[in-house]
């Protein structure tokens, strides 16, 4: 059993900004099977959630699971998200409400000034080692921003990720991978002209 508890200043935000918020975490995680698997669920940003830059209230768990003493591994995520008392886009009199880089939110009602907006999300990764210095990786994954607060539009999401991840050494890691997103609901890609976008993207890790 691991036990994890801590304080901070919010979610991305210093202690002195004006999006500071004493948050609190807690985190509990579990190992069996010899280190073959892991459950780990969090209490993320534990908070009034009321609507500020980024002052969600988040909820994760996670299970990680190797097969035998294959090189085949698998992870599984999800969670859940919110903020209460987000100003509504569809009233022009919340206008005044919305904050710099914090979107507001599509409520049911265009008579609402804010309402509760959440939004839940699950991925899942299944990884082949090919030996120490390479892995492949494929990743699938589903969102719903139910009022549209965390992306700018009200919609499901799901995304197909091919990945391969190569070592240098010890020290660099390099990962390209292929996306393929789709948006059921709306046209949420390419200044909302588009369900769907490819991506070809890419990052370089340095491990100190």
């Amino acid at each position: 059993w691991t036990t994890q508890a801590g304080i901070s200043a919010g979610c991305e935000a210093a202690p002195w900004s004006p999006a500071a918020k004493l948050t609190g975490n807690l985190c509990v995680g579990y190992t069996w099977s010899n280190g073959g698997d892991n459950v780990y669920v969090c209490a993320n940003s534990i908070n009034d959630g009321k609507y500020n830059y980024n002052n969600l209230a988040a909820y994760y768990a996670t299970w990680y699971h190797k097969f035998g003493h294959s090189k085949w591994h698998s992870a599984w995520e999800t969670w859940y998200q919110y903020m209460r008392d987000t100003p509504n886009i569809n009233n022009p009199n919340a206008a005044s409400l919305l904050i710099n880089n914090s979107n507001g939110a599509c409520c049911n009602h265009p008579t609402e000034l804010t309402c509760f907006a959440p939004e839940w999300a699950s991925v899942a990764y299944i990884s082949r080692e090919i030996n120490k210095s390479n892995a492949l990786i494929a990743r699938t994954e589903y969102f719903d921003d139910l009022k549209g607060q965390r992306t700018g539009y009200q919609t499901k999401y799901s995304g197909y990720t091919l990945s391969w991840n190569h070592w240098i050494g010890t020290t660099v890691l390099f990962r390209p991978e292929l996306t393929y997103d789709h948006a059921y609901d709306s046209a949420a890609f390419n200044n909302g002209t588009k369900k769907s976008q490819l991506m070809f993207a890419g990052d370089v890790i340095f491990f100190y």
